[in-house]
């Protein structure tokens, strides 16, 4: 591991004590990014470059069982990795609150000012005590976020959402019904959906909200990636 990466995340788990909820985490990365010359107090970002994502992800969270699987879990969520699915990723970058827990990894082809450009999103709070994950981002051309809490009795993070973009006419005969993407937009979980993200799933402008359950075996979602319903940790 580098030098930089370990200092890096030490910086990022400094205050792990003190969490800062998701909302809050992501309105002041924006406001940090629009401040002058990202002169924010007390929040700051780094940039990631290529295997860098993977030795950041490694140190940032050591529990996690099986690695490999989990990198093809955020593959999976939209995560942008390189040739053959090796460890070359688009670069990507960090966001964080020096005096509070919780990060932000994004990806973003072009220059860091907004959130509202980015392809990939990982946010990492802490939230009634609990660490918990979140993601959003593009796969096979829809929508899709998720939220995993970590349970001490199952040691796992076990997934309690994930929502996945879709239009109407291809859920008619599914048990779940679709909710309308203006409407669950208006979910605060919902807050990691890009305007970048949304402008690129085109015309899936319904969502269907699985939580637990796993991706249903349909015909409009043939090809869609199996998203596990835990994550192991040691």
């Amino acid at each position: 591991m580098s030098k930089r990466i370990e200092a890096i995340v030490q910086m990022v788990k400094k205050s792990e004590n003190e969490p800062i909820e998701l909302s809050k985490l992501f309105s002041e990365a924006e406001a940090h990014l629009t401040a002058f010359q990202y002169k924010t107090k007390g929040f700051e970002h780094r940039g990631l470059y290529n295997r860098e994502v993977v030795e950041f992800l490694k140190l940032s969270f050591p529990d996690i069982k099986d690695f490999d699987r989990f990198l093809d879990l955020l593959t999976n969520l939209g995560l942008k990795r390189g040739i053959m699915n090796k460890d070359f990723f688009t670069d990507a970058y960090i966001l964080f609150d020096l005096n509070k827990s919780g990060f932000m990894l994004i990806q973003q082809s072009m220059q860091l000012t907004s959130l509202a450009r980015n392809d990939f999103c990982l946010a990492y709070t802490i939230e009634a005590g609990k660490p918990t994950l979140r993601t959003s981002g593009i796969k096979n051309g829809r929508l899709i976020s998720s939220e995993y809490t970590f349970n001490p009795t199952d040691e796992a993070y076990i997934r309690t959402a994930l929502n996945v973009g879709v239009e109407k006419n291809e859920m008619a005969d599914y048990e779940i019904k679709p909710i309308a993407l203006e409407k669950f937009l208006k979910n605060p979980d919902s807050i990691l959906f890009s305007e970048k993200m949304r402008s690129k799933a085109g015309k899936k402008d319904w969502i269907l909200s699985l939580g637990n359950k796993p991706v249903p075996n349909l015909t409009y979602l043939i090809g869609f990636p199996n998203i596990p319903q835990k994550v192991a940790t040691n």
